[in-house]
């Protein structure tokens, strides 16, 4: 029979982290900033990002669920604006945007040198308008996963088109009735012309290469000797100047004859792969990557354009101690130490932090580059890694211990990186996957139908089958019970399976669309929520018919509310992130249901911990008057039936995992007596 609560859980919304999605940015000729965010938002500057004016005036402000949002400004200086679906215009003077298209989705486009054709495209199809983007007219088919389009001068248009890793850059007139084929298999990179000498530039990935014949012939040309590099879009030429970003910029005056490293902009860093580019008349830059925005000015530092709004997307919750919790968005990693009054940004989307018992933090990149900092972020020291990384995964040990998953050998320090242990690695062919460390320091990893753990961090592994599934979510909880999801297109939803006896056995939920696993936790409580009409979190356990439930009550009103992950802290407090709102804590602490024992009655048996053994000891009104002595995992079942030799119990370390187990006394007069043991 199950047991059923129903506890409303009422949450507090905290006071950021302070920042929203920057998913489209645009530098006007006269330096004004225009900037799209997610949620929905339109905003202005014209003091290079220094304050921020709202201009949703015009727009509808509900999302159309795609990908692709980018301003433009035509050869006439009028300025557009698509947000996925819908084409708008601005009125500078009223500042209001006009909507002249509403079923229009579109990658990418661009204007025809007189302004007069608009040429658009999406996934399928090539489109031109010659009513402004009133009206498209569907011109050539294709499939791409990328688009850009160019227009060079009456006639001279280029479009590249992406099919997974092969591009291919065709020419055609301003009719589109003509495609010639001027270039494949490179791609990726900017296209500049400049028009006096009439040379086409292309900074592909495989060879640098101009044309002065707009792609009938190409010639190739070196840059320090190396004839290709990633080369960021955001190159341009101005007055017969070419200003090339990649590792290092470069500059040439001569049409590309010869190169040199240029200090006029900074290193753009992260912002190197933007692939969206806009310029002022003061050769200001602004560069919109992934979820952020920068400004370039010459002879100045890059700066990013930041919007001081609490509107993150939070992706994952990290409580490392009492009020201190670090959470990740969808581009930084921001700290808080204060219950979430105050926020610092520490970290980039593409780096891992991690919390030590003590609230110190560890960095790492996927690259061979691991720091730790001891003022919560504010400095970081580089920690001295061991030679010959070939794969990096990084975790903390419940000692303090830092441990790095490599290729063939493992490492495990014990004092921040100053010396390193080597641990072979014995399950190296499967390091492509991504391993965890659970709470009791038990390495595993889920590859295809096969759980891999360790409890020696790799120097030897076993394995047990689980089910053949694309998903690699696998988790070991606390209690050492295994889960793993699988879909299940049948019920359209998910089976979690869930082992506790080591892939002996196993059970199974299944969860329905829109049915959403959000946590599981080390009390082996399994957390979901129902984000169809009515908001709810469910909590069930694994280890008894424990099922509660609770509104979401607190939680301010949305169009779309979604909640996106859970995380409890050590205390029991609960946190939860909603896209486009700040971070949510329970006011309420919530209580562990995992109680399969009743601790009312219980006695303390004398338990001495040996090296390589345990001890119990029965106290002597007991012994000679039992009917069973078992020892039990935390769902009841049997691991070990003893007898009792000098009122004494020997247990093995050897012969268990690692992990909490209760020792169960049974007396004749139908009393049982309960003692919690870990074994390490």
């Amino acid at each position: 029979m199950s047991t059923f609560i129903y506890s409303q859980i009422t949450w507090e919304q905290l006071k950021g982290p302070v920042e929203i999605e920057i998913k489209a940015s645009y530098i006007l000729k006269s330096g004004k900033i225009f900037q799209f965010t997610n949620p929905y938002g339109m905003y202005s500057s014209t003091d290079k990002g220094a304050s921020w004016q709202e201009n949703m005036k015009g727009l509808e402000p509900n999302s159309c669920d795609a990908l692709y949002y980018f301003f433009k400004v035509s050869p006439f200086g009028l300025i557009y604006f698509h947000d996925g679906c819908r084409l708008y215009t601005f009125d500078d003077l009223n500042n209001q945007w006009t909507k002249i298209n509403d079923k229009c989705s579109l990658m990418n486009f661009c204007f025809s040198s007189d302004g007069s054709i608009i040429i658009a495209g999406n996934e399928k199809n090539l489109f031109t308008s010659t009513d402004s983007g009133r009206t498209f007219i569907k011109k050539a088919e294709w499939w791409t996963h990328s688009l850009q389009l160019y227009s060079f001068g009456k006639d001279s248009n280029i479009v590249e088109l992406s099919t997974g890793a092969s591009y291919g850059r065709y020419k055609f007139n301003n009719n589109i009735d003509t495609f010639i084929e001027i270039t494949n298999g490179g791609g990726g990179g900017p296209l500049l012309f400049e028009k006096n000498s009439k040379t086409l530039f292309s900074f592909e990935y495989w060879v640098f290469k101009k044309s002065i014949d707009f792609g009938i012939s190409w010639d190739t040309f070196f840059i320090d000797n190396l004839s290709r590099f990633y080369c960021g879009y955001a190159s341009f030429i101005q007055n017969n100047n070419i200003y090339l970003f990649g590792g290092k910029n470069y500059k040439s005056n001569d049409l590309g004859m010869s190169w040199n490293v240029d200090s006029t902009y900074p290193n753009l860093g992260k912002f190197l792969i933007s692939e969206y580019a806009s310029y002022s008349d003061k050769n200001e830059i602004v560069l919109n990557s992934s979820n952020s925005s920068a400004l370039l000015l010459p002879r100045n530092l890059i700066t990013e354009l930041v919007i001081p709004i609490a509107k993150p997307n939070i992706t994952k919750i990290l409580p490392i101690a009492e009020n201190n919790i670090i959470c990740y968005t969808n581009d930084k990693i921001y700290h808080s130490l204060d219950e979430g009054k105050n926020w610092n940004r520490i970290g980039e989307r593409y780096e891992y932090i991690l919390g030590f018992s003590n609230g110190d933090l560890l960095k790492y990149r996927t690259s061979n580059f691991i720091q730790y900092s001891t003022d919560y972020g504010l400095t970081w020291n580089n920690i001295k890694l061991p030679k010959s990384l070939r794969t990096q995964f990084v975790k903390i040990t419940s000692k303090d211990e830092i441990l790095i998953w490599n290729y063939d050998t493992n490492y495990i320090s014990s004092n921040k990186g100053e010396n390193w242990t080597a641990i072979p690695n014995s399950v190296k062919s499967y390091s492509f996957k991504r391993p965890s460390l659970s709470s009791n320091d038990i390495f595993y990893v889920k590859t295809d139908d096969t759980i891999f753990y360790s409890l020696d961090y790799g120097l030897t592994t076993r394995f047990f089958k689980a089910d053949d599934d694309y998903d690699d979510y696998c988790f070991l909880s606390k209690n050492n019970i295994f889960y793993w999801l699988k879909e299940n297109f049948i019920i359209d939803g998910a089976e979690l399976y869930y082992s506790v006896d080591l892939g002996k056995t196993k059970e199974k939920f299944n969860f329905k669309w829109p049915e959403k696993l959000l946590l599981i936790d080390n009390e082996d409580r399994i957390f979901t929520s129902n984000n169809n009409f009515e908001i709810k979190l469910e909590i069930r356990s694994s280890i008894n018919n424990y099922y509660d439930y609770s509104t979401f009550q607190g939680i301010e009103p949305s169009s779309r509310v979604l909640v996106n992950n859970i995380a409890v802290d050590k205390e029991g407090y609960l946190y939860c992130s909603v896209p486009g709102q700040p971070l949510y804590k329970s006011i309420q602490k919530t209580t562990h249901a995992n109680k399969t024992i009743d601790n009312s009655k219980k006695i303390k048996f004398k338990i001495n911990y040996l090296p390589e053994c345990i001890t119990i000891n029965i106290p002597h009104e007991y012994h000679l008057n039992y009917e069973s002595i078992t020892l039990n995992d935390a769902l009841g079942n049997v691991f070990h039936k003893f007898e009792i030799q000098e009122n004494q119990i020997i247990i093995k370390r050897e012969d268990y995992l690692t992990g909490i187990y209760y020792l169960q006394l049974k007396s004749k007069n139908g009393s049982n007596f309960i003692q919690k043991i870990l074994i390490r």
